[in-house]
């Protein structure tokens, strides 16, 4: 999507860190900045606790430390 977006393709809605290069080199700019704020956390979103294998529920438990 960066790629495309950098030639002229059309807007990309990308992780700012991977579009940093391009960023910074005037390739791309930043738009809609209001609708994008900046979260340091990570989120972890699963359809259901009843139903939860068990590799997952070991990334839920240390995700949580």
């Amino acid at each position: 999507m960066i790629e495309v977006a950098a030639k002229g393709g059309g807007l990309a809605y990308v992780w700012e860190d991977r579009a940093r290069p391009y960023l910074d080199a005037g390739t791309l700019d930043l738009c809609l900045e209001a609708w994008c704020p900046v979260k340091g956390d990570l989120f972890l979103y699963y359809p259901s606790r009843r139903h939860v294998s068990g590799g997952l529920r070991v990334l839920i438990d240390r995700m949580r430390i």
